[in-house]
């Protein structure tokens, strides 16, 4: 799971790395092509992407350090 979805449930825990390099991870939305021309699903669109840059940027500048001193 990305660290940034992990914040709050991991409050008071001890984070620490993986013991093996681990790939990006891309988290996705999919609707179907023929409701791109359709005005409520994009404007649904349009709100859940900025309200998911939003909170990713919220969060990404409130992280702790990856790793916490025991």
């Amino acid at each position: 799971v990305p660290e940034w979805h992990t914040v709050a449930a991991r409050s008071g825990m001890y984070t620490f790395p993986l013991p093996f390099e681990q790939e990006e991870i891309t988290v996705s939305l999919l609707w179907h092509p023929r409701m791109g021309a359709d005005p409520a699903h994009r404007w649904m669109k349009a709100v859940v992407l900025s309200t998911c840059r939003q909170y990713v940027s919220a969060v990404r500048t409130a992280l702790p350090p990856l790793h916490d001193e025991l």
